[in-house]
C-alpha cells in the first residue's frame, strides 16, 4: 500500500512523492512521467541502470538551465546522490530526480543571483557564460540568460526536455495556468531579445 506524501522546498515549491514499502518497490510498473529526452526506468534494473539511462539527459538538461558543464555535473551527480539515498521508498525514481536536478538547478540559479548583487550588471553578465557549446555564447544562450529562473526551467522542461504544460507544472509545484504563463511569458520575453 502506497502513502502520498509532499515534500516542501523552498519558495513554495513542492513534490507528490509515492513513499511505497522496499517489498512493493519492484512489483509495480514506473516510469518518469512524458521526456522525450529521458526514458523511464524500470525499478527492479536498479540504480545503475537510471544513472545509464539518465545521466547523459540530465546534465544536458541541467547545463540549459544553469549555463555551465563543471555545475551540471555537480548538480546532477548530488541529484543521484539524493536518489540513492530514498530508493527503497520511491515508486517513480525517474521523476524523482528529475524534480530533484530542476530544485538543485534552481538553487545554484538562485546563489548566482544573490552574488550578483552589488556588482554591476555588465560584469555579472561577463562572469557567467550560457554557451552550450565551447566557444562563443549565441544569441539564444543570451536570450535564456535575460529569462528569470522560473521562465529558464519551465522553458526547458517544455521545449528541450518535451515535457507536456501538465508535467511542467508538475515538476515546477504549481498549477498549469501558472507554468502556461511561465512558458509563455518566456517566449515572448525571448522574441523580443531575438
Amino acid at each position: 500500500m502506497a502513502a502520498a506524501r509532499t515534500i516542501r522546498g523552498g519558495r513554495g515549491v513542492s513534490t507528490k512523492v509515492r513513499i511505497v514499502p522496499s517489498s512493493a518497490v519492484g512489483s509495480s510498473p514506473v516510469g518518469s512521467f512524458g521526456g522525450a529526452m529521458t526514458p523511464s526506468i524500470d525499478p527492479t534494473l536498479g540504480l545503475a541502470e537510471l544513472y545509464r539511462t539518465h545521466h547523459a539527459p540530465m546534465v544536458r538538461m541541467a547545463r540549459l538551465m544553469i549555463g555551465t558543464s563543471d555545475e551540471a555535473e555537480e548538480v546532477v551527480h548530488d541529484a543521484f546522490v539524493a536518489v540513492h539515498q530514498r530508493w527503497a521508498t520511491l515508486a517513480e525514481p525517474g521523476a524523482y530526480l528529475r524534480v530533484c536536478v530542476v530544485n538543485r538547478c534552481r538553487n545554484v540559479l538562485r546563489l548566482r543571483a544573490r552574488a550578483r548583487v552589488g556588482r554591476t550588471g555588465l560584469q555579472a553578465l561577463n562572469d557567467e557564460p550560457y554557451a552550450l557549446l565551447p566557444g562563443e555564447p549565441s544569441v539564444v544562450d543570451g536570450a535564456l540568460a535575460s529569462l528569470n529562473e522560473r521562465q529558464r526551467v519551465a522553458l526547458v522542461l517544455r521545449y528541450y526536455e518535451d515535457l507536456t504544460v501538465e508535467d511542467v507544472a508538475k515538476v515546477l509545484g504549481c498549477r498549469r495556468g501558472a507554468a502556461a504563463s511561465l512558458i509563455n511569458r518566456a517566449l515572448k520575453q525571448m522574441r523580443e531579445v531575438l
